[in-house]
């Protein structure tokens, strides 16, 4: 039984692309992680997905309120 969500995805970068797909466009180009802002010029890099993913969360929230 589903509960209207999307079930988790076991490949952490399509699970990235999933959850911020609308703000960054996420990428693995080799063995970093990379996230590359949509509006913003600022690309994250990490070596791990559980990186990327802590990098997305904080720098989301710090211009969630920007114009």
């Amino acid at each position: 039984m589903t509960m209207g969500t999307e079930p988790a995805s076991a490949d952490p970068l399509t699970a990235h692309k999933n959850e911020y797909g609308a703000e960054w466009k996420v990428r693995q180009p080799g063995r970093r992680y990379l996230a590359d802002h949509r509006r913003l010029d600022v690309t994250l890099i990490s070596d791990s997905a559980p990186g990327l993913a802590e990098k997305l969360r904080t720098f989301t929230e710090l211009i969630r309120d920007l114009p």
